[in-house]
């Protein structure tokens, strides 16, 4: 997958307009001007069809009547990568769960709706996050021309909803990931792991303040009031069993920590920055579980 920059209509990065007190991606210094237009979101249909295609998903573990948004390859159309793009904003007191395990319950029935979920608000700064809409809902709105006429998205302007699924079926394709005890403390993962598996770890890294370095964290080190970066994919599929309503969600892959609340507070104010916490406030962390992403 390419990340990809959202581009507005005054012809910026939505990057480039949050305050200048908030800290930006290391890797995403580039003005507009500097960023190639293959890696910009387009503003129009006409070009956003010659960019990128409504197909098949190409994953390997992804269902039959699952859809993809694919980079067009003129010069190598064998090449199919996903398009995947990068969102801002402030993490939200609800719905906050980037645990292993997400909001699973430990029950086999529920084991296929387990999410780990993430909402973004706006914090003070209504500009670049409603224009980061704007440029989802064009790119949300060019996906339904070519999906069944009710299909529909999660996309909402007061917030950006996101999350991502925490089990896959088990097949011979899939390959269980090991999970530590902080992953799964009451080994519920190991009882169902016959008909539902983790395969992928969901990418958590925060930024170093004076560094920039990018380094793995826990999901406990992401909290509410945080301003985040959060890579995306557009996920398209039909659910029950008419194969026919299609639904369009934003599912996270990478999530970085720019800021912590407590340095952010300068730019926000105590309203937008509530206290929750994904785990136990005596949670330890391993260095030797700390490497860079």
């Amino acid at each position: 997958m390419i990340d990809n920059s959202l581009a507005v209509d005054e012809d910026k990065l939505i990057c480039e307009m949050w305050s200048t007190d908030l800290p930006r991606f290391k890797n995403e210094s580039a003005t507009f001007e500097q960023v190639p237009n293959a890696k910009k979101v387009p503003q129009d249909r006409t070009a956003m069809y010659a960019w990128a295609r409504v197909t098949n998903n190409p994953r390997p573990l992804a269902s039959a009547r699952s859809r993809a948004l694919l980079l067009v390859q003129p010069t190598n159309p064998e090449i199919r990568q996903q398009v995947a793009f990068k969102v801002q904003g402030f993490v939200a007191r609800q719905s906050l769960n980037l645990g292993t395990l997400g909001n699973w319950s430990g029950k086999l029935p529920e084991a296929g709706w387990a999410r780990q979920t993430l909402n973004l608000v706006e914090g003070q700064y209504p500009e670049p996050f409603n224009a980061q809409y704007r440029a989802l809902s064009r790119l949300i709105d060019y996906c339904k021309q070519h999906l069944p006429a009710d299909s529909w998205s999660t996309l909402h302007p007061k917030r950006l909803e996101m999350e991502r699924p925490v089990f896959t079926k088990t097949s011979r394709r899939s390959t269980a990931l090991p999970l530590s005890s902080t992953d799964d403390p009451f080994g519920q993962a190991a009882k169902v792991n016959k008909l539902w598996v983790v395969t992928e770890r969901l990418q958590l890294g925060t930024q170093g303040k004076s560094s920039g370095k990018i380094v793995a964290c826990d999901a406990s080190s992401i909290r509410a009031g945080d301003f985040v970066e959060v890579t995306c994919v557009l996920d398209m599929a039909t659910k029950g069993f008419s194969h026919k309503k299609v639904a369009i969600r934003l599912w996270m892959t990478r999530v970085i920590q720019l800021a912590d609340r407590n340095n952010v507070r300068k730019v926000t104010t105590d309203d937008d920055l509530p206290t929750f916490n994904t785990m136990d406030d005596d949670f330890e962390w391993d260095k030797d579980d700390v490497e860079q992403l």
